[in-house]
């Protein structure tokens, strides 16, 4: 994300994460109400407070499962 879209914006992403050891369950976006429609760029994000619950390290499943 802030290769992408700038640091600022690493906080408009939220993780979640489930178990133990820690599976990635949930990514969300924070995007601003007024760019929904506009195609994706650094000035889409929202940056939010609350970054997840996902640790430094989680896991992420193979697709299908």
């Amino acid at each position: 994300v802030a290769q992408m879209w700038g640091q600022d914006n690493v906080k408009a992403v939220k993780v979640n994460c489930h178990g133990n050891p820690a599976y990635l369950t949930e990514i969300q976006f924070s995007l601003k109400a007024s760019m929904i429609n506009a195609p994706l760029s650094s000035a889409s994000f929202l940056p939010q407070p609350h970054p997840g619950n996902c640790g430094k390290q989680f896991i992420i499943d193979k697709a299908g499962y």
